[in-house]
């Protein structure tokens, strides 16, 4: 949300796509691509906390993005989410296709979806 929220900020890292509230395939793609560039995302907050290019709010809300995003727990947090979530996004894309059969995706649910989850208890 912090990129979202100025045009600037957005061109810092484009490559990070704007968040879909109502699309949930789209949701585990921003989490995925989150931490897929969780490195260079710090870097960026980093740099703009202590830029003198780039006003009081953002500083200091980039310093606050970036201290939340140092803890551990959020760390490892993401990286399950990141994990889970490219598991949960064939269900949700199959749910989102414009000829939705449920028997099939009940079928992927009950064998693929719920074997991984089983393995990984």
């Amino acid at each position: 949300m912090f990129f979202e929220e100025s045009i600037l900020r957005r061109k810092i890292i484009p490559n990070i796509p704007l968040f879909c509230e109502t699309r949930r395939s789209e949701k585990y793609k921003c989490i995925r691509l989150f931490d897929k560039n969780v490195i260079e995302i710090k870097t960026i907050l980093e740099k703009l906390s202590i830029s003198s290019e780039a006003n009081a709010v953002t500083r200091n809300r980039a310093f606050q993005v970036s201290s939340a995003t140092s803890n551990c727990t959020f760390l490892i947090s993401l990286k399950v989410i990141a994990y889970y979530s490219s598991v949960l996004e064939p269900v949700a894309t199959k749910l989102h296709g414009t000829s939705v059969n449920l028997r099939s995706v009940h079928t992927f649910v009950k064998t693929e979806l719920l074997g991984i989850l089983n393995k990984h208890r």
